[in-house]
C-alpha cells in the first residue's frame, strides 16, 4: 500500500491490468450466458412451434370431417388456413405426385421447427420422419376431400371410416410427441446451464466492485496527499482570475459575453457606462440585440441574405453569423443607450470555442466611435473648405495658361513657352489632386450633387479639346474633333462632364505613340448621344 502511495503510476496500472482482466472474464462468461440464454428461447420457441403445428393439423382434420359431415364448404375454411390445398371458389387444389402436399401454416411450422432444431441431429431425424409422415396424413385428407367433389358423399364416408386416417394421425402424433419429450428434457439441461452461467457473472461483477472499491481507496488516499498542492493551484488560478476581472474593469473598451442565443453572460463596468445599464439588469436576461438600433438590424440581416443566399433572422444571428463564419468580424453600429440617444459604435465580434473547436459563445468589443466620428467630420469639412478655397483661382489659372499655350494671346518666346508649360502641367496635376479630394470627401459624406442643365455637347467637348492641346503638343500627338451633334443638348453636370472627358482625353493622349492621332467624335443615335475617344 506504502509503495502505491509513492508511486502511483505502479499502483494505478497493476490495478488496470486487474480491472481489465475480469472485465474481460466479465464479457466472456456475459456471452456464454447469452448463448445459453439464446438456446434456451429456441428450445422455447420449437415447442410453441410443435404445439402450433399439431392445432394446425387437428383443425385441418376436424375442417375436413365436418366438409364431410355436413356438406357445407365453410368447413374447409380451417382446413385450407392449415394445408393450403383448398381455393376460395371451393375446388380443391391441383396436388400431383410431383406437389409437396405440405403447403399453408403446416408448412411454415415445419420450416421453422426445421430451422430451430439444425444444431441437433437427432431432432433433424425426427423432423424428417414428421414431415414424412405429414405428407401421408394431408394425401389421406385431400383424397378424402377430393372423393367427396368427384364423386358423392357416400363414398367419402365409406374412404373416412377407413382406419386409416386415424392410425396416420396417431403416428403424426406419436412422433409429435417423442420430439416435444426431447425438447423438453434439452430445455431444463439449458435452463440450469444459463443459471450457471449468470451465477457466474454475478460473482465476476462483484469482484469488479471490490477491485473498483479497493481502486477508490486508493484514489481517496492520493488525493488526500495531493490536497495541498491542489490548493496551491487553485490560489493560482484564483490570481489569474483576479488579474483577468481587473483587466476588463480597467478597460475602456465595452466587453460583453454571451452565449450562443446571444444572452449575456458577463457585463464589464465599462459597457455599463457606454449603454447606461447596470450588470444585473441584463446577465441573463437580454441579448446583444437589445443595445442596437432594430431598423439597422433588419436591414443588415436583408444584406446578408442576399450575400449568403440563406434567410438570416434580424435578431443575434445578424452579428454572430459572419464572426462564426470567418472567425471574426467588425463593423459599425448605432447603439441604443438605456435612456434612449443613439451613438455609433464599432463591435468587433469573436465567436469563443471549446476544447473540441465547437462554438460556446461570442466574445463582443464596443468601441464608443462617438469622438472619431467628430473628428473625421472636421477633417472632412477642412480638407472641403481648403479645397474649394484653392479650387476657384486654380481653375483660372490652369485656364489662363491653356490659353497662353494656345498662343491666344501671341506667340510666346521659347523661354516664356517653357516656363508657362511648366506651370500650367503643375497647375493641372494639382488640380487633378483637389478634384480627386473633393470628390472623395463627397462620397464618403454623402454630399455629391449635381447641377443638372441644359448642355452643348459639342460647345464642351470644344473647351475640353482647347485646353488639352498644349498637353498633346508636348506630347506629339494630334487631337482631331469631330463634332456631329451640334445644336444638340442634355442635360447635365458641366463640370462632371468635363472632368469625365478630360480624364479619358489625358489618358489616351498619355498612351499615343508619337506623332499618332487622338480623335473626339460626337454623333447622335436614337438613345441620345455618343461621344468616343479613340486613339491608335
Amino acid at each position: 500500500m506504502r509503495r502505491l502511495l509513492t508511486d502511483p503510476r505502479l499502483g494505478f496500472g497493476c490495478l488496470a491490468l486487474l480491472t481489465a482482466a475480469i472485465i474481460v472474464l466479465v464479457f466472456d462468461q456475459c456471452e456464454y450466458a447469452r448463448a445459453a440464454r439464446e438456446k434456451t428461447m429456441r428450445s422455447h420457441e420449437t415447442l410453441n412451434h410443435l404445439y402450433l403445428l399439431m392445432e394446425h393439423i387437428s383443425g385441418a382434420e376436424s375442417g375436413a370431417r365436418g366438409f364431410l359431415l355436413t356438406g357445407r364448404d365453410d368447413y374447409l375454411t380451417f382446413y385450407e388456413h392449415a394445408t393450403g390445398n383448398v381455393e376460395k371458389t371451393g375446388a380443391l387444389a391441383a396436388v400431383t405426385k410431383e406437389t409437396d402436399p405440405i403447403q399453408g401454416q403446416i408448412k411454415k411450422e415445419l420450416e421453422a421447427i426445421n430451422e430451430l432444431t439444425r444444431d441437433s441431429l437427432e431432432q433433424q431425424n425426427k423432423v424428417v420422419l414428421l414431415a414424412e409422415r405429414l405428407r401421408k396424413k394431408i394425401d389421406h385428407m385431400n383424397d378424402m376431400v377430393r372423393i367427396a367433389w368427384a364423386e358423392s358423399m357416400e363414398a367419402a364416408h365409406r374412404f373416412m371410416r377407413d382406419s386409416a386416417g386415424k392410425r396416420l394421425m396417431d403416428q403424426v402424433k406419436a412422433t409429435a410427441d417423442d420430439m416435444l419429450n426431447y425438447e423438453r428434457a434439452q430445455l431444463k439441461a439449458k435452463q440450469k446451464e444459463e443459471e450457471r452461467a449468470e451465477r457466474r457473472v454475478t460473482e465476476l461483477l462483484m469482484l469488479l466492485a471490490a477491485v473498483m472499491i479497493f481502486s477508490l481507496a486508493t484514489t481517496l488516499a492520493i488525493l488526500q496527499r495531493d490536497h495541498r498542492r491542489f490548493q496551491r493551484m487553485e490560489n493560482s488560478l484564483h490570481e489569474l482570475t483576479s488579474f483577468q476581472d481587473a483587466v476588463l474593469n480597467s478597460s475602456h473598451y465595452a466587453i460583453i459575453v454571451t452565449d450562443t442565443h446571444g444572452v449575456v453572460r458577463l457585463f464589464n463596468p465599462a459597457a455599463a457606462r457606454m449603454l447606461g445599464y447596470a450588470s444585473n439588469e441584463v446577465v441573463g436576461k437580454e441579448t446583444l440585440h437589445r443595445f442596437h438600433d432594430a431598423e439597422e438590424s433588419t436591414e443588415r440581416a436583408k444584406e446578408l441574405s442576399a450575400e449568403l443566399n440563406e434567410t438570416v433572422d434580424p435578431g443575434f444571428e445578424v452579428f454572430a453569423k459572419k464572426a462564426a463564419m470567418m472567425g471574426w468580424e467588425e463593423r459599425e453600429w448605432i447603439y441604443q443607450r438605456k435612456n434612449g440617444t443613439l451613438f455609433p459604435g464599432v463591435l468587433t465580434m469573436t465567436p469563443t470555442y471549446d476544447g473540441r473547436g465547437y462554438i460556446t459563445g461570442y466574445l463582443a468589443v464596443i468601441r464608443d466611435h462617438t469622438e472619431h466620428k467628430k473628428i473625421d467630420s472636421m477633417r472632412n469639412e477642412l480638407i472641403t473648405t481648403v479645397s474649394r478655397e484653392i479650387n476657384a483661382p486654380l481653375t483660372a489659372v490652369h485656364g489662363v495658361l491653356g490659353l497662353l499655350l494656345g498662343n491666344s494671346a501671341g506667340e510666346l518666346p521659347d523661354k516664356a513657352q517653357k516656363m508657362v508649360t511648366h506651370a500650367h502641367d503643375h497647375s493641372a496635376q494639382l488640380k487633378s489632386l483637389i478634384d480627386h479630394l473633393l470628390d472623395m470627401e463627397k462620397i464618403e459624406s454623402g454630399q455629391v450633387r449635381f447641377d443638372r442643365k441644359a448642355l452643348a455637347v459639342d460647345d464642351l467637348l470644344q473647351q475640353v479639346v482647347n485646353e488639352h492641346k498644349a498637353l498633346a503638343e508636348r506630347k506629339q500627338v494630334r487631337i482631331a474633333f469631330r463634332p456631329d451633334a451640334r445644336g444638340v443638348r442634355i442635360v447635365g453636370d458641366a463640370a462632371r462632364f468635363k472632368q469625365a472627358m478630360a480624364n479619358l482625353l489625358v489618358n489616351a493622349v498619355a498612351f499615343s505613340p508619337k506623332g499618332e492621332k487622338v480623335v473626339i467624335t460626337s454623333e447622335c443615335t436614337p438613345q441620345g448621344v455618343r461621344v468616343s475617344v479613340v486613339n491608335p
